[in-house]
């Protein structure tokens, strides 16, 4: 039996190239249906293990599938015996079996009507749940064996393939197609052989889009100790690869198919053995991806396959397997966007395959590969989503923390605040809206990777979770410092989530693509970072405060398991962080207003669940609650986003109650903070000792430098209050400490800057005098140059550049 078995026939036949005339879906491309867009029964709603999901809308176009179904309907045929029936099922499946030649009537005839019984009517869902189960379960096989015997490109081999990826969709089919039948073992080969057949990758992509255990069966299957390796994820890397190839290219390479065996394995071994240099370069390469590839569409829906097979779970074992696949070099090239003139190459023979290649010959218009331009049909998007799978994943994350990973990710996300090119056409709305969901996607990548190594309040990771960045704490800071635009657009995705739906139109994405504990999570990570804490105060204010604390509600009140012990922590510390500026700005609204603040911090306090994290940053709120200014109002419009519903932002009458009848046993007030504590920046030092060099490092505020000192340092044993930390107490004892009133506190000595800055200036007048007077003209134009630049102005000032005397502006 061959795949896809040659035979000479007569009557030419039209290539299947993937689909045509498609039309942009409204979600990402996790599950194929070959429906209309716009089919009142879109979403097929399917039960997960770990979350509900829902089927996405199709890409396809009809004309297509009726061009097949005609070309292989005999034109004395009567169309009305294409229906179908389930009575018939048994015929249906003799007359494939028994067929000589797959392009007969008979076949042709199964074929359609066995279309026709799986495709979109009253009973479609019911019909293809039953297909595959009566007759003892004859049909897949028998499809699958059918299949093998199709002329490649032709009409029978297309409807076969619509058929079975009909039968893919329910997942009560996934299992017993994919692993019980064989299909997924049997379709991986028939990719890496024809990858021009992109069907065949959607059907694929349908089986994986699954529940985490089957998905990890999957991956499992490709050990080379199993009686029957499935090699998926091979198989989509190998025909990743060979997609993305120039058009033409790919001949060259799939001239190795009978040199090497036809494993998946084997053919993804040879093809790295063969191009491992010019695959290690992409990561250098800036030249932006062009889609002038082989096969386009192939590649696309491996990417989405990959996509499904990385998604979060329990187990990593996808996520780890698909990283030492080479994975993270192809999504990196496809992810390369224009970032100035495009090198030109001059040598013809400077191919993808070739030693010396420098970049595809492509002019500047091909080569604007930017997130405006990458719709949820994209390979971009799909590339995207797997870069944020892997980064959210706690082995393979380290990996991924490198300077090339955070240029590349990097420069996507500033495209938040940047225009595109003068030489484009004006930017659509739509345009716009899409390129606001790759750089949050983008920015997230990059808040998991870098905002999670080592920051205040997160677990320190295993010996095999710590590889370092090789990067320091102001390159860190520097790509995970945001705009005030980015920061609604993080807020809108909690708000999303939190309530367990998508977004619909450009830029949206459906409930199952993100979950609130990815939102919270990149936004604890992102609060790392003390300039990120005042934009996203600054700009979603109360709003973004108001979701924090209804997630903690819904996790301590209700045992939501949308929020779990680890998305809960990641709400009630980024709470804890932002209300470092809630002392000077309204912070929530009040508990008349429906946020019985104190009672759901303390609930959550008391919790089993509560981490040590957890535990104390429910504490330093609930000891600066009565510092907190609770007379928000979510009703403002001044904060963003403003997309946000009104529902979402409220508790609802019966979360509300509940939490009001909830008894707070324990108040403890703590220190009232000092002003100094706010916005006055600080520096520390740390005497030289024998054994190691003085320290020094800048702080915003003695409020800021806390987070060296408190939770997990050691060295919080003097602000003890019957055990517990106080975040206030040592900032205003370091604060003392900047004033003068100790040499020395927590090992080291403290000075405000501004001190520093005066001091120094007085110095530098003194020295300039004191060379007047040994008769160094230069130095008295020196001294009325400081003299002129004053630091206060509306004082009074000597000669000598020292303020004195009283402010002559008058305050009635």
């Amino acid at each position: 039996m061959g795949l896809f078995r040659k035979k000479n026939k007569n009557k030419t036949k039209s290539g299947f190239q993937g689909f045509v005339d498609t039309v942009d879906s409204y979600d990402d491309l996790d599950n194929y249906d070959s429906r209309k867009v716009g089919d009142p029964n879109v979403m097929h709603k399917l039960e997960l293990e770990e979350e509900s999901t829902a089927s996405v809308s199709d890409t396809s176009s009809k004309r297509v599938k009726e061009t097949a179904i005609n070309s292989s309907r005999n034109d004395n045929s009567n169309k009305g015996e294409d229906e179908g029936s389930l009575e018939f099922l048994a015929t249906y499946i003799s007359d494939l079996q028994n067929c000589e030649e797959t392009f007969a009537e008979r076949p042709s005839r199964a074929l359609r009507s066995l279309f026709s019984l799986s495709e979109h009517h009253s009973l479609h869902e019911i019909n293809r749940i039953r297909m595959i189960r009566e007759d003892n379960g004859r049909l897949i096989p028998t499809l699958l064996n059918f299949l093998q015997q199709c002329i490649p490109n032709s009409s029978e081999q297309y409807l076969a393939l619509l058929v079975l990826n009909n039968l893919s969709i329910p997942s009560e089919n996934k299992r017993i197609i994919a692993i019980e039948n064989k299909a997924a073992r049997i379709l991986s080969k028939l990719l890496c052989w024809h990858p021009e057949t992109s069907l065949i990758a959607i059907i694929l992509v349908n089986l994986c889009f699954c529940d985490a255990a089957l998905r990890a069966e999957l991956v499992r299957k490709s050990s080379s100790d199993d009686a029957s390796p499935i090699y998926l994820v091979e198989a989509f890397m190998y025909t990743l690869k060979i997609s993305i190839l120039p058009e033409g290219e790919d001949s060259n390479m799939q001239k190795y198919l009978d040199e090497t065996g036809w494993t998946p394995k084997t053919l993804l071994k040879h093809y790295n053995e063969l191009n491992q240099e010019r695959d290690d370069e992409f990561q250098f390469d800036n030249l932006p991806f062009s889609n002038n590839i082989a096969h386009p569409d192939t590649a696309k829906w491996c990417l989405c396959g990959i996509k499904n097979l990385t998604r979060p779970s329990k187990d990593p074992t996808a996520a780890q397997v698909l990283f030492q696949s080479g994975i993270i070099n192809v999504v990196l090239r496809v992810l390369t966007i224009h970032s100035g003139a495009t090198r030109q190459a001059s040598n013809e023979f400077n191919t993808f395959s070739s030693s010396d290649y420098r970049g595809i010959n492509i002019d500047d218009e091909e080569a604007s590969n930017d997130p405006y331009t990458w719709d949820n049909n994209s390979m971009q998007d799909a590339a995207l989503y797997i870069l944020m799978n892997l980064a959210i994943t706690p082995s393979t994350r380290p990996f991924l923390r490198n300077p090339i990973v955070a240029k590349k990710v990097g420069t996507i996300a500033k495209f938040s605040t940047s225009p595109q090119d003068s030489n484009s056409s004006s930017v659509t709305k739509a345009e716009e809206s899409q390129k606001d969901l790759q750089c949050l996607k983008a920015r997230m990548i990059l808040a998991y990777l870098f905002g999670s190594e080592n920051p205040f309040g997160l677990k320190s990771p295993s010996d095999h979770e710590n590889l370092p960045s090789k990067m320091s704490i102001e390159q860190r800071r520097d790509i995970l410092l945001i705009k005030g635009s980015e920061a609604p657009l993080l807020v809108e995705l909690l708000a999303n989530t939190l309530h367990s739906r998508g977004k619909r139109g450009p830029g949206g994405y459906n409930g199952s693509t993100f979950n609130a504990k990815k939102a919270l999570y990149a936004l604890r990570c992102l609060l790392t970072v003390p300039l990120n804490v005042k934009t996203f105060f600054v700009t979603c204010g109360v709003k973004l405060n108001a979701l924090l604390l209804k997630a903690l509600a819904l996790h301590s009140i209700e045992h939501d398991p949308n929020i779990d012990l680890e998305a809960a922590e990641d709400a009630c510390f980024s709470l804890y962080l932002l209300s470092d500026h809630g002392f000077m700005a309204s912070f929530l609204p009040s508990v008349q207003e429906g946020y019985p603040f104190e009672n759901i911090v303390h609930c959550y306090f008391k919790q089993r669940t509560c981490t040590s994290a957890g535990k104390h940053a429910a504490m330093q709120l609930l000891m600066r609650r009565p510092y907190l200014q609770m007379d928000g109002n979510v009703d403002d419009n001044s904060d963003e986003p403003k997309s946000v519903e009104e529902s979402d932002l409220s508790l609802g009458d019966t979360l509300y109650h509940a939490a009001l009848e909830i008894p707070v046993t324990e108040s403890t007030i703590g220190v009232k903070p000092l002003d100094d504590i706010f916005g006055r920046p600080l520096l520390r030092r740390k005497p030289a000792t024998a054994s190691s060099p003085s320290e020094e490092m800048e702080f915003n505020s003695a409020l800021d430098a806390v987070k060296d000192l408190s939770f997990g340092s050691g060295r919080h044993h003097e602000s003890n209050i019957a055990g517990v930390i106080d975040d206030i107490e040592i900032a205003n004892n370091v604060a003392l400490c900047a004033g003068g009133q100790t040499e020395e506190i927590y090992g080291f000595r403290w000075t405000w800057q501004d001190a520093i800055a005066l001091r120094d200036n007085e110095r530098d007048v003194r020295k300039k005098l004191n060379d007047f007077r040994n008769g160094k003209m230069n130095a008295f134009k020196g001294l009325l140059k400081n003299v002129g630049n004053k630091e206060r102005p509306l004082e009074p000032i000597t000669i000598f550049g020292i303020n004195c005397g009283c402010n002559s502006v008058v305050v009635d």
